[in-house]
């Protein structure tokens, strides 16, 4: 399936990038994210993967696919069951 999602944010781009492409941190400031493990190392670079639980669903490995610094990041994500 493919999703975009956009949303209209009042802060400067520059600070909004750097929050949302801290993706360790995510637990930090969203409760739909339990932890985030990078499984690659924690730099966001196409090809890395983190481990993402979140509350009441299957853990999933979600992999960046794209990145465009300061504007686009497209992923994938898989279930991972154990």
């Amino acid at each position: 399936m493919n999703r975009e999602q956009h949303i209209e944010i009042d802060a400067p781009a520059d600070t909004v990038w750097a929050v949302f492409s801290d993706v360790v941190r995510w637990p930090e400031w969203t409760a739909s994210v339990n932890r985030v493990v990078p499984i690659d190392g924690p730099e966001l670079v196409v090809g890395a993967q983190f481990a993402i639980e979140q509350p009441r669903l299957p853990k999933i490995v979600w992999e960046v696919i794209e990145l465009d610094r300061g504007s686009i990041i497209r992923d994938q994500s898989r279930g991972v069951y154990e």
